[in-house]
């Protein structure tokens, strides 16, 4: 028994993948909900992948996506092709998450605005958790430094 094809969804259907490129962290997961889509649609020809790939982005993006020697060269893959878009979008890289920098500038704003309510200080301590954890995961910060800073 076969698995009928199921179609990719048009684009701004709310099940469409989105990526907004203020927000290059999550091109992750834009490439993620692709990859499933890909999957249940049952596309593998690289060229409709990387089509694909520009049609759920703004205009913009989808021009510099498809200016990309990755997009146009057939002998290119598709994973060829996510690699060269992860190289526009620093901070979009696994190991570049979140920097020592992006740790003062939470703590610091939290310092600076206070701790009015408990939502406030939850939002800073699942913030101030992700980033040092983080941090501590690539040894660039210690446990000492990250008590330190609670």
């Amino acid at each position: 028994m076969s698995v009928p094809n199921t179609l990719m969804p048009s684009r701004g259907n709310r099940s469409a993948p989105k990526f907004d490129p203020k927000q290059p962290r999550e091109l992750r997961r834009y490439f993620s909900d692709l990859d499933t889509h890909f999957a249940r649609a049952g596309i593998t020809d690289a060229a409709i992948k990387k089509t694909n790939a520009c049609s759920y982005v703004d205009v913009d993006t989808s021009e510099l996506w498809e200016s990309l020697s990755e997009f146009s060269d057939a002998t290119k893959t598709y994973l060829e092709f996510v690699a060269a878009i992860y190289t526009l979008y620093p901070g979009s890289e696994e190991e570049r998450k979140w920097s020592v920098a992006d740790m003062d500038k939470v703590v610091g704003e939290r310092s600076r605005l206070g701790v009015i309510s408990l939502g406030d200080l939850g939002e800073y301590y699942r913030q101030f958790l992700a980033i040092t954890r983080f941090l501590r995961s690539k040894n660039r910060l210690s446990e000492a430094e990250q008590s330190e800073l609670r």
